[in-house]
């Protein structure tokens, strides 16, 4: 299904029903995108069990781009709103996470790289070493 296979931006919420956690796991990270993604429960070890398995850049639990989250700001068409899990299917597409400091980008063929905070300056510089030497000669070490 081309909807589940591609990154789609656009008004579009995709719902695939699940028997296990496994398998939940399997069909989210069955992509070659990975910008997002996020898990809906009432028990946090789950959250953090799937969290970590899944191959995104950027996981919420319990939400979606929501400004209740004290780092982050929602903008919708460049308002400021405070709306919740209610209006998420409403939200979904039109939301934008920004903190200086909390790294974004994707996974996979999601994005190009990690923006913000310490994650972008890793991303965007390569280390190099320079040794300068202020005399003539230098003694053998060896």
């Amino acid at each position: 299904m081309v909807v589940y296979s591609e990154e789609i931006f656009g008004a579009v919420l995709l719902v695939i029903p699940f028997d296990t956690e496994d398998e939940a796991v399997e069909i989210a990270n069955d992509t070659t995108m990975g910008l997002a993604g996020g898990v809906f429960t009432k028990d946090l070890g789950r959250a953090y069990r799937v969290i970590d398995r899944l191959h995104a850049g950027s996981c919420f639990v319990n939400t979606f781009n929501d400004d209740t989250i004290p780092c982050c700001s929602l903008v919708i068409s460049g308002k400021k709103e405070t709306s919740g899990f209610n209006n998420l299917v409403k939200n979904f597409t039109h939301t934008a996470v920004s903190a200086p400091f909390v790294p974004f980008g994707g996974y996979g063929d999601s994005g190009f790289g990690r923006e913000n905070g310490t994650a972008a300056i890793d991303h965007y510089t390569q280390i190099k070493s320079v040794i300068v030497s202020t005399a003539k000669t230098l003694p053998n070490p060896f």
